[in-house]
Order: C-alpha cells, then sequence, then structure tokens
C-alpha cells in the first residue's frame, strides 16, 4: 500500500496559467492540474486509456474531432491515442488518471504489442463451439 497527500506534492509549473501536480504508483499515473479561465492543454495523445475527472471549474475537452463540456463531478473517458486538449471555461482543476507506459528493460511488464500479440496466439480466447455447426 502507498500513501500520498496532494499537499505535499510540489506542483510544477507547466505555463503562466497552468500548475500541475503528477505522481506514478507501480500500475496508475496520476496528475492534478489547475487551470486559469482561457487558458489551454497542447494536444496529446497515450498508449493507454486515460480519464479525466473535474473536481471544480468548466472545461472543454476535445478528443479527436469531438468536443464535451465537461463540469465539476463530471468525467471522460479517452480512449488509447485519442489525441485530446483541454480549454479552461472558467478556471478549472481537475484528475486525470492513467496507466503508466510499460516500463523498459530487465524485468519489465511485456509491451502491448507483445501482449496483443499473446492475445491473439491464444486459442482459449478465439474458441467459438458453433465453428463446427456448419454440416449440421
Amino acid at each position: 500500500m502507498k500513501f500520498w497527500d496532494w499537499n505535499h506534492i510540489k506542483a510544477e509549473e507547466v505555463t503562466s496559467s497552468q500548475w500541475r501536480k503528477s505522481l506514478e504508483g507501480d500500475n496508475l499515473a496520476v496528475s492534478m492540474v489547475e487551470l486559469l479561465e482561457g487558458a489551454t492543454t497542447p494536444a496529446e495523445s497515450r498508449e493507454t486509456e486515460q480519464v479525466i475527472l473535474v473536481l471544480q471549474g468548466a472545461l472543454r475537452v476535445r478528443v479527436r474531432h469531438e468536443e464535451v463540456t465537461l463540469r465539476a463531478s463530471q468525467m471522460l473517458s479517452v480512449p488509447p491515442r485519442g489525441e485530446y486538449s483541454c480549454l479552461a471555461l472558467e478556471s478549472s482543476s481537475f484528475v486525470t488518471v492513467s496507466t503508466p507506459a510499460a516500463a523498459s528493460g530487465a524485468g519489465a511488464e511485456e509491451s502491448p504489442a507483445s501482449a496483443a500479440s499473446n492475445f491473439l496466439d491464444d486459442a482459449s480466447v478465439h474458441y467459438d463451439p458453433d465453428q463446427y455447426l456448419w454440416a449440421v
């Protein structure tokens, strides 16, 4: 078990209108972001799914070519490799949670490509008993 206190994590000034506190656990990466009204985040994309939970304020989030407005207590799931950006419609704070990128080097977890390959090779996942009914 790990314990963190956001009050003791130093905020990084990303721009003059954006601050971020970040931490990474064994299987999750979490950031708390604060944006002043009118501030935007640059478009970015992750290899894994990410969720955005608005704590206060209002954000317009653009994912690929779709837009949604999120307010306090609303959450959005951004699909893997889904390019997204945010615009603060009013001063806002929100939390993002995602799975960190696969580690590299000795003892590293398997890469997403390797995991996909193992999934495709696993016959038990793809077994379909109806495939044998063609002669009935």
